[in-house]
């Protein structure tokens, strides 16, 4: 089991807001793909002995690292809420000694039989200094009635809407209207799964607050390695803009300079790479 951080970018400002922490199994074998590892072990009633092994392993490289304004996000299904070894479990001590830094993701929610109760459940760790994030926003009615309950701190659109965002007019719709809906329940919005340039410009023009993606950068196993491929892919960015038109080329390619932007990064202990395929589970 391997623990994989994924950089998520502040669209406006162009700098790293945080990390979703992956998990990967081992490599080379089906496992590697955490959807399948966790599937796996949800059929084998081993669902938090996996989910233990997972934060053991998240907690061993987050003592390593340096928040500094860094934001954490670990993904965990809604099952794992009500299980009494997690809810005492050294990360979550670990979390709220260190406010302010930490998101539960929260996928699965077809599992949620009460909201008021699980709400609840969710105010224990709110009273701790963690956040909470509705993963796959958009994806159907369980997220909406999941959003409407809970009031989450961060809706993560679904990259069912990402995809091909640039070309389909409803799906622009879709996401103006999850955007609107967070702004009122002070919310911000993570779109993920940015995989081109349309995507990922699009995204910005609608207001989205947070982008996570391959066209950004990749899981990692060293925070620094993720920092440098946004920094790269965001200087690639800013060079694209900055190209003078055909018309003018010729006369202005000379003397050309691009403004790289400022990647608020200080290097961190250990990082992570996993990938969404991974679907982000609780890290490992």
């Amino acid at each position: 089991i391997t623990t994989l951080f994924q950089p998520i970018v502040r669209a406006r400002e162009s700098t790293v807001f945080g990390y979703e922490i992956l998990t990967r199994g081992p490599s080379n074998s089906s496992f590697r793909n955490s959807d399948m590892l966790f599937s796996f072990a949800r059929e084998a009633k081993l669902a938090w002995a996996l989910e233990a092994i997972a934060l053991e392993g998240a907690m061993r490289r987050l003592r390593q690292v340096d928040f500094a304004d860094r934001k954490f996000l670990l993904n965990l299904e809604a099952e794992m809420f009500g299980e009494s070894e997690f809810r005492i479990h050294e990360m979550v001590t670990f979390f709220a000694e260190n406010k302010g830094h930490f998101v539960f993701e929260l996928t699965e929610r077809a599992a949620i039989e009460d909201y008021a109760q699980f709400r609840e459940l969710l105010n224990e760790f709110r009273d701790k200094g963690i956040e909470v994030a509705i993963d796959d926003a958009g994806s159907g009615y369980a997220s909406l009635e999941a959003i409407a309950a809970l009031a989450p701190d961060y809706l993560k659109i679904t990259k069912g809407l990402v995809s091909t965002l640039a070309e389909e007019p409803i799906k622009q719709d879709l996401v103006r209207m999850l955007v609107d809906l967070a702004g009122k329940i002070n919310a911000k919005t993570i779109a993920e799964g940015i995989e081109t340039q349309e995507e990922y410009e699009t995204c910005r023009e609608l207001g989205i607050d947070l982008l996570q993606g391959y066209y950004l950068a990749h899981p990692q196993e060293e925070l620094r390695l993720g920092d440098e491929e946004v920094f790269s892919s965001l200087s690639r960015v800013s060079a694209r803009d900055k190209l003078p038109s055909r018309a003018s080329a010729s006369h202005s390619r000379r003397g050309h300079r691009f403004h790289g932007f400022v990647l608020h990064a200080r290097d961190r202990a250990r990082g992570g790479a996993g990938a969404r395929a991974a679907r982000g589970r609780v890290a490992v």
